[in-house]
């Protein structure tokens, strides 16, 4: 049993992986630092995530392999337009295929364009299982298709037939046609009118004289003229009527004025059908109205017909005149318009109001408008109204405008620039402001502004250090000496400001200031110039608050301004003090001179101050403001001049050529190497000639002197030993293990060249050289046993088969011995000695091989037994019933194992296809060099070993994929359940709504089929109800199911609806579904000779006073008064008339009130005389 033992890795390596060295090494397909990031060769498309070797999880709208499938559904869109998507197609959710394929520019929300490059051409869809492009109905597939028309499938495409006045527009809908902006056959649509466009259709608007067809779609003449009864324009008819009316009903001749009279056209010419048919005449003989021919009779107004004749009912602001037409009314004599004046027009009146009144709401009388209730009347001012006016009061400070509608402002600053003296005036609404210059103020009543008195005011105005004198408009300070005027105010002068103090610091103070002088300095007599004369101790170093190596009596300036070494502060006085350091502002105040100088400018002897300033190696020489060291030889200044330093003469190339340099104080020192000499006259290292002095140097060769040493020179086929001081045999040929016996050439060469004596006097070589040549080991070998040589030219040595030859014992182990070796083969493998000599460990067994080794555990064989190097060479990770897992590639192990890597074993191509059974399973395998390629079947992938392929769970990585139904997969593939009502479409794997109404043939019928999605309902016209199966429209028996139905007459059913049969003097109604009394005296007034009176489903006939009904019950016989009733005119004569009869009264006698009785004259009180 073999046992793993992992550690160092800080967590479990996953997914086959193994710990080696603290790190994960992972299994092909997968990577990370635990081995928990699966691997694909290409990446997932469409936001599909990577979960195994070369398999992808899609989201939801995605499957294939790798995510390249794009099943998602959205919007449809017709057009692009400066990049936004517009004319979407309402109802319409599909996937990108089908919308780009069909009618669509874009899709999707946030849409995209389609591409320009589709799988399949226009008008069709490739289907995902079987590849092939397949035509679209788009009919079915786009709801509202052609809308408002007829939708026909072609093949790649579709048509739109729209009905009469419509035509297709560039979204597929059948909308109007504007009929107006064409031409009919080189003739206008609506000659003598005006062309409207309807949708559908369109109507004419005929111009003043025509009227519109039945139809609305021609203008007939309609203007009015004489009719005449003959065609000679003679025997005229009492009204004007239209040349239409006239020609098609009443006459034979018409004309607009008598001058221009015509004749119609003759019947049945194609003038007169043009004119006539417009208007179907069906009936020549049919009786207009009276009002319709006599159109003019009641301008401004309306004709009524009636029995008696036709009248007029006048418009409004139209009276009746005498002869019975509407003529205007003068509204204007009946006191209207009280305050204005009152102007008469046809048909109305207007009043017309002065300024100051405004019509009332009924537009009849002119009233007082009060301004003053208008908002802003008279701002800043009182607004009084007056009759037809108004007048406005301004307040102070303002004055009327020139409208003088309101008050305005009065600029008083204008009016009078010089109102604020020493100030500026500043106008306000109703009056002004003075803002004083600096030094004024208001005067008491803030009319203008005076002189402030600052003195008075604030006595301390000047401050303690001065007087104050006041100016007109300001003030003035007298200042004490020491002060200055600043700010209004006696300040002290800082006279410290202009750097009174020489070499010492000024200090300001109230009216004066005084110099304070530095130590080591003395105040001069001046009291403003410090002198350097103090004599103290100088010190040349100050280090860590002590002074250090004290020297002479100076002045503080001679000691800290000396020009010497500034890299440590030096010291100076008693008690010391540190010297301020260089670039210090205490060092520019001590020395204004700079280095080298005194405070007073005086030189500085650097060299009196320090006689060792220079060292032990130089002397030091003043100079102004500053010394030089003068150095011994060996030394030189440094970069300074200030101190001697060693010169290195190491760095002159010509000291110590060919030798190493040693610098030292003020000299140098010359190491040679060997085999030279130091020279001190050319101060160079010579070489020695060892070839002449000594003993012989080379042994079997010849001594060549060379620089700094010699070399051996060997003859040809010998070289230098390892020690490069004797020649010794170094040719190298190859080295030949066979000789064929029959051809007596060389066989089976070693790899590399070796020395002839490591070959012949071997136990591998029988020959050597090229052109070869047989091994003599009494020759060759020196007198050494076999498997040994004298390799150094002194002594036998064994030689190493195994190293000379590396190929010995493959796959085992090569043991040189003395004089020879042995192979040592691995448990289970079998030495194999070949003819040419070569030696090999070879395994010839055949045991299990698995795809899966895990933490010690072969999962996964593959079925059958195999050599190790057919299983770890092409597909296995382990072998053997040991579970022995398979060298990893790279390193020596399998190098040995496949030598020329994965897919081959003993140097051929494997054929894995037909090497292992049940390869690439559901797909089809390709050998390939060195390697396989499996392609999985539709519905398939790979597995993570890519040597299977697996079934494909749509259902579970595409949510919703059938839409209205339940997901099933299936191998290869999946398949919807849909829900009731819906089905899969061939085109796609969607549960797509059966639209029941275009699939059942009759359904609803007698009714309108509603499709809804999953369903449908009927929708049954009126007179039909739906039938217990819901699926047709059956007609309702209205005469059973109501009764009454057909009041004055007998109810009889039909299909969809019902009639009745009227009784007598009754005629149907509404569509034939009641029954309505005929009204007979409307038609020939009956057949009565004068009054038809109309009753319920009868009618009777009447005679007006004076006329009596004869026994026909139509006619009507005049009653003769006079003799049927005595005498009614009361002794006058009684004359019979038609209807009635007429008195004539004499003798005494005068007609009565009423013309139809006489009564007797009273001539006493006619004439009161008549009896004188």
């Amino acid at each position: 049993m073999i046992f793993f033992f992992l550690s160092g890795c800080s967590a479990q390596c996953l997914n086959g992986g193994s710990c080696r060295n603290s790190t994960c090494v992972c299994r092909q397909g997968y990577a990370g630092e635990h081995c928990q990031e699966p691997v694909c060769k290409k990446q997932c498309e469409n936001g599909g995530r990577c979960i195994g070797p070369n398999r992808c999880a899609c989201v939801y709208g995605y499957t294939g392999r790798y995510c390249e499938i794009d099943y998602r559904t959205g919007p449809c869109f017709r057009r692009i337009d400066n990049d936004m998507c517009t004319g979407q197609l309402e109802g319409v959710v599909c996937t990108k295929q089908l919308c780009c394929a069909t009618i669509g520019k874009a899709w999707g929300h946030p849409c995209e364009k389609c591409p320009d490059q589709l799988s399949c051409q226009k008008g069709f869809l490739k289907n995902v299982h079987t590849g092939k492009c397949m035509d679209i109905n788009e009919c079915e597939a786009i709801p509202g298709l052609c809308l408002g028309g007829t939708c026909s499938n072609t093949i790649g495409s579709f048509t739109c037939q729209c009905p009469e006045g419509k035509s297709m527009d560039e979204n597929h809908i059948c909308q109007d046609e504007d009929e107006c902006s064409a031409f009919n056959g080189g003739q206008e649509i609506c000659p003598n009118g005006q062309c409207i466009n309807r949708d559908p259709g369109y109507i004419c608007i005929c111009n003043p004289g025509y009227i519109p067809s039945q139809d609305q779609k021609t203008c007939l003449d309609a203007r009015q003229g004489y009719c005449y009864n003959a065609n000679d324009c003679r025997n005229p008819l009492p009204h004007k009527l239209s040349r239409m009316d006239c020609c098609c009903h009443f006459g034979q001749s018409w004309g607009e004025s008598r001058l221009s009279c015509e004749s119609c056209p003759a019947r049945g010419s194609k003038e007169r059908l043009d004119l006539c048919q417009s208007m179907n005449y069906s009936n020549t003989n049919e009786i207009r109205d009276s009002c319709t021919i006599n159109k003019d009779m009641c301008p401004n107004g309306k004709c009524i017909p009636d029995q008696s004749g036709p009248y007029c009912e006048c418009d409004e602001g139209y009276e009746k005149d005498r002869n019975g037409k509407c003529v205007d009314k003068n509204e204007c004599q009946s006191g209207l318009c009280s305050n204005g004046i009152c102007r008469n027009n046809n048909g109305g009146f207007d009043c017309q109001c002065p300024s100051g009144f405004h019509l009332s709401a009924d537009g009849t009388q002119c009233t007082d408008f009060n301004e003053c209730q208008q908002t802003g009347m008279c701002a800043n001012g009182i607004c009084s109204n007056m009759d037809g006016s108004f007048k406005c009061q301004c307040h102070d400070g303002f004055k009327l405008s020139i409208s003088g509608l309101s008050c305005i402002d009065v600029d008083e600053c204008q009016e009078n620039p010089l109102i604020c003296l020493h100030g500026r005036c500043r106008n306000t609404v109703g009056s002004y402001v003075c803002e004083c210059q600096d030094g004024f103020q208001h005067s008491p009543e803030g009319g203008f502004c005076v002189d402030v008195n600052e003195c008075a005011t604030n006595r301390d105005v000047c401050g303690s250090h001065g007087r104050c004198v006041n100016a007109e408009g300001s003030y003035q300070c007298i200042c004490d000496p020491g002060y200055t005027y600043s700010q209004r105010t006696c300040v002290d002068i800082n006279e410290c400001l202009s750097d009174p103090c020489v070499s010492g610091t000024c200090i300001n103070s109230p009216g004066e200031f005084k110099c304070e002088c530095p130590d080591g300095f003395n105040l001069g007599p001046d009291g403003r110039t410090c002198s350097d004369t103090v004599q103290s101790l100088c010190y040349s170093m100050f280090r860590q608050g002590q002074c250090v190596n004290p020297g002479k009596m100076v002045s503080k300036s001679t000691c800290c301004c000396a020009s010497l070494s500034f890299s440590l502060p030096k010291g100076w006085g008693v008690p010391c003090g540190q010297c301020p350091m260089m670039g210090s502002y205490e060092f520019e105040q001590l020395c204004p001179y700079g280095p080298g100088f005194t405070n007073s400018g005086d030189d500085i002897n650097e060299c009196a101050q320090d006689a060792k300033v220079c060292g032990d190696h130089g002397a030091c020489e003043n100079l102004m403001g500053s010394y030089q060291c003068i150095c011994e030889p060996g030394y030189q200044p440094d970069i300074s001049g200030k101190q001697c330093e060693d010169v290195n003469e190491c760095l002159n190339p010509l000291n110590c050529r060919k030798g190493q340099c040693r610098n030292t104080p003020g000299s140098f020192q010359c190491i040679c190497p060997s085999g030279m000499k130091y020279n001190d006259d050319s101060k160079a290292c010579e070489d020695v000639d060892e070839c002449t002095e000594g003993a012989n140097k080379c042994p079997n060769g010849k001594c060549i002197n060379t620089n700094g040493g010699y070399k051996c020179q060997c003859e040809s086929g010998s070289s230098l030993d390892p020690t490069g001081q004797m020649c010794i045999d170094s040719r190298r040929g190859t080295c030949w293990r066979a000789i064929n016996d029959l051809t007596e050439k060389c066989e089976n060469n070693l790899l590399g060249l070796t020395l002839k004596s490591e070959c012949c006097c071997s136990a591998i070589g029988l020959a050597w050289g090229s052109p070869c040549e047989k091994c003599n080991p009494e020759v060759d070998c020196g007198g050494c046993p076999p498997g040994m040589a004298m390799l150094d030219g002194k002594t036998c040595q064994d030689l190493n088969e195994c190293a000379l030859d590396p190929s010995l014992c493959a796959g085992g182990v090569c043991v040189n011995t003395e004089g020879s070796y042995t192979c040592r083969c691995p448990p289970g493998l079998t030495l194999q000695v070949s003819p040419t000599g070569a030696t090999s460990c070879v395994d010839e067994r055949v045991e299990p091989c698995y795809l899966d080794y895990r933490l010690g555990v072969c999962t996964d064989d593959i079925g059958g037994l195999y050599k190790k190097d057919r299983c770890c060479c092409t597909l296995g990770e382990a072998w053997g019933f040991g579970c022995n897992q398979c060298p990893k590639p790279g390193t020596l192990a399998f190098d040995e194992l496949c030598p020329k890597g994965y897919g081959f074993v003993d140097n051929v191509d494997v054929n894995e296809c037909l090497a292992f059974p049940d390869m690439c399973q559901n797909g089809r395998c390709k050998n390939t060099l060195g390697g396989y390629d499996c392609r999985c079947n539709q519905g398939y992938a790979l597995d993570e070993h890519g040597i299977t392929c697996l079934n494909i769970d749509e259902c579970s990585i595409m949510t919703g994929v059938c839409g209205n139904g339940t997901c099933i997969d299936i191998p290869g593939s999946f398949t919807c359940d849909c829900d009731p009502g819906f089905e899969v479409t061939p085109m796609m794997q969607v549960c797509m709504d059966i639209n029941e109404c275009e699939r059942i043939p009759g359904l609803c019928r007698g009714g309108n089929c509603i499709n809804t999605p999953g369903s449908f309902y009927c929708e049954c016209p009126p007179g039909h109800e739906l039938a217990p199966d819901g699926k047709n429209c059956k007609d309702i028996d209205e005469c059973s199911k109501t009764s009454g139905i057909c009041s004055n007459g007998v109810c009889e059913n039909m299909m969809g609806a019902y009639q009745c049969i009227c009784d007598d003097g009754y005629r149907q109604a509404g569509s034939g579904t009641n029954c309505v009394d005929i009204d007979e005296c409307g038609k020939a007034n009956g057949g009565c000779d004068d009054i038809c009176v109309n009753s319920p489903g009868s009618f009777s006939c009447a005679c007006s006073t004076g006329f009596m009904l004869l026994l026909d019950g139509q006619q009507c016989e005049d009653i003769d008064e006079c003799t049927e009733t005595g005498n009614p005119c009361s002794g006058g004569k009684c004359i019979n008339t038609a209807g009635g009869y007429s008195c004539v009264c004499s003798g005494g006698l005068m007609m009565g009130p009423d013309a139809t009785s006489c009564l007797d004259l009273d001539e006493c009180s006619v004439n009161p005389d008549v009896c004188k």
